[in-house]
């Protein structure tokens, strides 16, 4: 059994194995035995010279990290981390407020889109439906509310019956008007001083339902708006997760936006060169690497220091770095590893608060 002749691997499978496990997982199974044995051993050996040349990277509360200690790099007035990694400053599923099918999508993947932007839209044939009811009760609140009619016809009403009441009241006295035409006559004019008070009150009712019907427009105009998708930032579309014509329901996402303008950039420090202090708010140049071997440059400024250590030596810093745009492509993309140096020999910055809300 162990006298079979191997059938020789190429190194190009070997690595492809470390970096894709089914092709591992074929290239085993396509061998004998002992050739089994020679593969695994070439893996193992292989994975393990890649893990000593380039750092392994873990997630420890949403940022990455070296698990292999970064390269730090100190010279006069300057300090260089190596590795980093970009990531997004503002990434946001964007969700569908109201339930319904999605009549249109406005956007594409990859589309720059600005802040407060239509991406999509819901069905909102109801909600037209009761927006125009709701202007119709409204036009017919206001024209009775602005209407005095009742009253100027009850103060009429008001005025003859209190003439007619102060004429028997002076035949009453001389005897030449029975009491109880007298009391039939100040009846009628209490009854029309009740009446003009009625008409009063039913004109500040008809003033409170021209509130009410307002309010009801405007519940009906949010709900159609509520039924547009609006972007939260200025950015790009990262992800479309609906198409024209799904069903989304409330609180489902229907895109992914980003920002791209401005990238974070991450990376470790080693807390022997210097205090998170000496960090803070300085100006940063990162570069990063294109094809064809060309090199460009960024620059920025450190915008956050951790409060604790990463390991007993590193704690992580970041920077804010501006990106720019080539022929409508951005040139730094997101989870880029790149070198950042720190310019120590330009004076810091403090690092306005800026609170931001989205609709």
């Amino acid at each position: 059994m162990f006298g079979e002749t191997l059938s020789p691997v190429p190194p190009a499978a070997l690595v492809a194995a470390i970096d894709n496990p089914m092709i591992g997982i074929a290239m085993i199974r396509s061998v004998s035995r002992p050739g089994i044995i020679c593969v695994v051993g070439c893996l193992v050996a292989i994975g393990s010279a890649q893990a000593q040349q380039s750092p392994t990277w873990s997630s420890n509360a949403g940022n990455l990290e070296p698990v292999n200690a970064p390269v730090n790099s100190a010279g006069e007035g300057f300090v260089d981390i190596e590795p980093c990694f970009t990531m997004l400053i503002s990434d946001i599923d964007v969700p569908a407020q109201e339930s319904g099918p999605l009549t249109t999508l406005s956007v594409r993947e990859g589309q720059l889109i600005e802040a407060a932007q239509e991406l999509a839209r819901i069905n909102d044939s109801l909600g037209q439906l009761r927006l125009e009811t709701a202007r119709t009760k409204l036009d017919n609140a206001t024209q009775k509310a602005g209407s005095d009619i009742d009253i100027r016809a009850a103060q009429n009403a008001l005025e003859i019956a209190d003439s007619e009441r102060r004429t028997n009241y002076g035949l009453y006295n001389k005897g030449s008007l029975p009491k109880q035409e007298y009391d039939r006559s100040a009846l009628q004019a209490k009854q029309a001083e009740l009446q003009l008070e009625q008409a009063q009150r039913d004109q500040d009712a008809s003033m409170k339902e021209v509130q009410i019907e307002q309010l009801n427009v405007h519940a009906a105009t949010d709900s159609i708006e509520r039924h547009r998708i609006l972007s939260p930032i200025q950015g790009n579309v990262l992800e479309l997760y609906k198409q024209a014509g799904e069903w989304v329901n409330a609180g489902d996402n229907v895109m992914r936006v980003a920002r791209m303008d401005q990238l974070y950039v991450q990376g470790l420090l080693d807390a022997s060169l210097h205090n998170p202090h000496e960090i803070q708010g300085r100006a940063v140049t990162v570069t990063a690497q294109l094809a064809h071997g060309e090199q460009v440059e960024f620059t920025g400024r450190i915008v956050f220091v951790a409060l604790e250590k990463n390991s007993t030596r590193y704690y992580s810093v970041r920077a804010e770095v501006d990106n720019r745009m080539v022929e409508g492509y951005w040139l730094l993309l997101s989870n880029e590893e790149v070198r950042m140096r720190i310019h120590l020999d330009q004076p810091a910055i403090a690092r306005t608060l800026q609170s931001t809300t989205y609709r």
